[in-house]
């Protein structure tokens, strides 16, 4: 699999120089996270910081991330077909109990979702959500009130 270096970097009014460490290492940790959460395997990060600027570079970071199959819990059995043993317009949207979708009743009278695809997470839409998602993070909010 291919992989990117990502460099976020954000301009900032003047920040104390006596926290820039603290906000530097807030600012990775969040990046890191970020990536960890939507599966993007990733080398070394290095911040960088000065009063005016805050900056991670991230190496080898994965293009996409693996593919896992997830089996959810789906409705309670009398909630998933209707009186006549008919699908509900959801599971049929879902295309339960077709030859393509299976699925199984399990011992607590709910149906066991069919398996699907976790849907892979995107480099470039790591890109375009993680820097704003560290933003607007508690722990960040609180290491800017320093």
């Amino acid at each position: 699999m291919s992989t990117e270096t990502l460099l976020v970097e954000i301009g900032t009014e003047e920040l104390p120089p006596k926290d820039l460490k603290t906000l530097g290492l807030a600012f990775r940790d969040g990046l890191l996270k970020g990536l960890a959460e939507r599966d993007l395997a990733h080398g070394d990060a290095r911040w960088f910081a000065t009063p005016r600027r805050l900056a991670v570079l991230v190496e080898e970071v994965a293009e996409a991330a693996p593919s896992r199959r997830l089996e959810l819990l789906g409705p309670p059995a009398d909630r998933a077909r209707d009186a006549q043993g008919a699908w509900s317009p959801h599971a049929q949207s879902q295309q339960w109990g077709t030859p393509q979708v299976p699925w199984k009743q399990i011992p607590t009278s709910a149906y066991q979702a069919p398996p699907r695809d976790s849907g892979l997470h995107r480099y470039q839409e790591a890109v375009n959500s993680v820097p704003a998602s560290v933003l607007e993070n508690p722990a960040w909010q609180a290491a800017l009130a320093l």
